[in-house]
Parts: C-alpha cells; sequence; structure tokens
C-alpha cells in the first residue's frame, strides 16, 4: 500500500528517535499500522481508497499539499 508519510518526514521538530539500529524500520511499521487508520476516519473508506489509488487526482493533491503546509516552518 502507498503510504503518505516516510520515515524521512519525521526532522526538525517532529523528529522522532533513531536511537535503535532499526530506528526507520520501527517508524515504517507505526506509519504502516496507524496511517490507515487516521486517514479512514479523515476521508472514510472510500475516498482513502481512493486518494491510494489515484494520488495525483487534483483534489487529492490539494489535500496532499494541505498536510504538509505546515511543516514548512
Amino acid at each position: 500500500m502507498s503510504s503518505i508519510l516516510a520515515p524521512s518526514d519525521f526532522v526538525g521538530m517532529f523528529a522522532v528517535s533513531r536511537a535503535f539500529n532499526d530506528g526507520d524500520t520501527k517508524i515504517q511499521q507505526y506509519i504502516d499500522a496507524y496511517e490507515p487508520k487516521y486517514m479512514n476516519e479523515l476521508l472514510g473508506a472510500e475516498c482513502y481508497a481512493d486518494f491510494i489509488d489515484s494520488p495525483s487526482d487534483a483534489k487529492y493533491v490539494k489535500i496532499k499539499d494541505k498536510l504538509y503546509a505546515d511543516t514548512n516552518r
């Protein structure tokens, strides 16, 4: 399944500890576990499935851009 987040997104004020050798793997496991849950709650199951299938659709690009807007401080 496609993911919106990646371990490399967690930098600066959003940094997460990578103290263990498998730090990025652990972060990815959390993303894989929780991103679908929260995106389903946010968009609804049908819309989230469409978002994953067509992430370059204009309506979803606007949503994704908005999700990243606050990280550019």
